[in-house]
């Protein structure tokens, strides 16, 4: 949880913003449990993978 969190500072310090994609029951449920699930966009569906250069 910790990584995470400290992830999504980062993330805001450089304009950019962390999504979870379909995360697990218990991931999600954890979200819950601690709040973190207010502060992290949960997305449905996995995106695409971004294409190589």
């Amino acid at each position: 949880m910790n990584a995470l969190l400290l992830t999504r500072i980062h993330a805001d310090r450089q304009g950019a913003a962390v999504h979870l994609a379909q995360p697990s029951e218990r991931v999600a449920r954890l979200l819950e449990i601690t709040g973190a699930d207010r502060v992290f966009p949960v997305d449905s569906e996995v995106p695409p993978a971004w294409p190589s250069r």
